[in-house]
């Protein structure tokens, strides 16, 4: 500021010099003003948690995938590819991207940083680490959004490897159901590390923190959601992918914006849309029906959870227990329903075989109030 008044900046001479400096000033203002009311009301992300503070399970949750999944198999089986991550989000991976590797999996967890790591992200922020290793894998959210004509726009913030192929997209996910094919993404494949390695720099060592905008696509009829997702694709070895933050906004409204404007939608309640290591018990060895076994909950009784598209896309099984010892290949234990604190659970003969002197079965599940297995990767 110079503290002179704007009469005592205009420049004398010729008047057109003088009607050209109010322009000039009036548009530059106008701009600083735009910017100020937008960080004053802020540009709404319909994103929920879109910034990863709230509920998010600290458990790491692997999955392989080999292309013939069965429903609520297992996390880390070779049947399962989609599980619920935490608050609003889930992940899911796709079948090996070379089939003659032995191994490929898709790892995901909450990452907590020390507070330096946060200097490079523009807003407060925890995050997604993921690790992927000859798949593809994905975490994604279900969104409605409202039902009138509009245009959307989504940002992401991340930190990753260099030669990690990173995608941004979205699909339509109906009511019913069903995923559509993919409607827009954009991708990139990054040629920066993780970490700041410049000495230079006032953020050495902290993320090296890259953005990436998906394209603009148009939403939404009734009865659709958005599946927004983030991809990181390792392309040979594996990669990592920290992911700080998703932005989806009304890009209509505003084609540009800047980080500091977006308010996320966070309320703390992440409690009752995720539900982490719910515990079922059976103590009765003899079924009425063979392979079918009774599961009780050691909740209260009344506690349930609500299932609109099936309890197969909203629970999903994280562990399996035989007394006291866990079973890590629990490959066609299926949920077969879920009534209330009731659950029922069919297990093959090859696993019943192993039962021995056991005197009961333990499953943990996690509930996930947004739909999970939508078929990203089928």
């Amino acid at each position: 500021m110079t503290g002179k008044t704007l009469r005592e900046q205009l420049p004398v001479g010729d008047p057109r010099n003088k009607v050209e400096f109010l322009a000039d000033e009036l548009e530059n203002r106008s701009a600083e003003l735009l910017k100020l009311l937008g960080k004053a009301s802020g540009i709404r992300s319909w994103v929920h948690n879109g910034a990863f503070l709230d509920n998010i399970t600290d458990k790491v949750a692997q999955l392989e995938y080999k292309g013939d999944q069965i429903n609520n198999s297992v996390v880390g089986s070779s049947n399962q590819n989609s599980c619920g991550l935490g608050d609003g989000w889930a992940f899911a991976a796709s079948s090996k991207n070379d089939p003659s590797v032995l191994t490929g999996a898709f790892s995901a967890k909450r990452q907590l940083y020390w507070h330096g790591f946060s200097k490079a992200i523009p807003f407060d922020s925890q995050s997604i680490w993921c690790m992927a290793s000859n798949v593809k894998g994905s975490i994604y959210q279900v969104i409605q959004l409202p039902n009138i004509k509009a245009k959307y726009k989504a940002r992401i913030y991340f930190s990753t490897e260099v030669g990690a192929k990173i995608t941004v997209g979205a699909s339509c996910y109906s009511s019913s159901g069903s995923l559509y094919p993919l409607r827009v993404s954009q991708e990139l494949i990054s040629t920066r590390a993780t970490y700041d390695s410049d000495n230079t720099s006032p953020h050495f060592g902290a993320f090296d923190v890259q953005t990436l905008e998906s394209q603009e696509f148009e939403a939404s009829r009734a009865g659709e959601y958005t599946v927004l997702f983030v991809e990181i694709d390792p392309q040979a070895e594996s990669k990592s992918l920290f992911l700080h933050g998703v932005e989806l906004i009304r890009s209509d409204k505003n084609p540009t914006w800047e980080a500091e404007n977006v308010t996320h939608q966070t309320d703390m309640l992440g409690y009752q849309r995720f539900v982490d290591g719910l515990n079922y018990t059976c103590r009765d060895f003899i079924p009425e029906t063979p392979n079918i076994y009774t599961f009780k909950s050691d909740r209260p009784k009344g506690v349930s959870f609500a299932c609109p598209q099936g309890f197969d896309k909203h629970f999903t099984f994280t562990g399996f227990y035989i007394g006291n010892k866990a079973y890590s290949n629990a490959d066609g234990v299926k949920l077969l329903s879920v009534d209330g604190d009731t659950i029922t659970v069919f297990i093959p003969d090859n696993i019943v075989s192993r039962f021995g002197d056991a005197r009961f079965l333990d499953v943990y599940l996690n509930w996930s109030a947004m739909p999970v297995r939508i078929g990203l990767y089928q």
